[in-house]
């Protein structure tokens, strides 16, 4: 079964820096908005107090704003990012953890790539230059917070107009509450393309 969820706003403060340790500094900045989408496959036989996710769900997050090295001419436009998760993990209305009890936190590892897209947005301008970005990174939800946060370290991973960066951290924030298919109400993951609704940053 896929489990889809909702993001309704701006989310936690996240310590990116004690999950990405030896980023170079000064090397990037940027930040917009984003929404997108988020699918679990659910192992059978999960319950709704400790569900089982597979290994290799996949959020995707359209973005809108900027990237940026150093003192450059600064990516403005539209990007995609796509997390997938590297291992399984268990998930209920408290947030995922490592166990099938729920009751270990978890930061389920992943990895994340970024590139550029046409916008989502009504009326929204072209782009102006190009992203091409790749990374490891964690996905985690307490209670209806969520993020995601991915390190690109090294000239091979991560580019912005041509560009090579040392390293940058993304860092996605949201609310996360569950979609309601399996209740008798309407249901608010059915409107295209907000099911994931939040802020990114880019940060050396």
């Amino acid at each position: 079964m896929n489990r889809t969820f909702k993001v309704v706003g701006a989310g936690i403060a996240v310590a990116a820096a004690a999950m990405v340790p030896n980023v170079s500094p000064a090397s990037a900045a940027g930040g917009g908005v984003s929404m997108g989408e988020t699918s679990i496959d659910e192992r059978p036989g999960g319950t709704p107090r400790c569900a089982e996710a597979r290994s290799g769900a996949i959020i995707t997050l359209h973005n809108d704003g900027t990237f940026q090295v150093g003192t450059s001419v600064p990516f403005v436009g539209a990007t995609k990012a796509t997390f997938t998760a590297s291992r399984g993990f268990f998930f209920n209305p408290a947030g995922t953890f490592a166990d099938g009890s729920c009751t270990m936190p978890l930061v389920v590892p992943g990895g994340l790539q970024v590139v550029e897209e046409t916008s989502l947005l009504p009326g929204a301008p072209a782009n102006v230059g190009d992203v091409s970005c790749s990374g490891t990174g964690g996905y985690s939800r307490q209670a209806s917070n969520v993020y995601v946060v991915t390190t690109a370290v090294g000239a091979s991973t991560c580019s912005v107009n041509g560009s090579p960066q040392t390293s940058t951290v993304l860092t996605f924030t949201g609310n996360q509450n569950p979609c309601l298919a399996d209740f008798p109400v309407p249901d608010p993951c059915t409107v295209p393309n907000t099911e994931l609704v939040g802020v990114y940053t880019q940060a050396p």
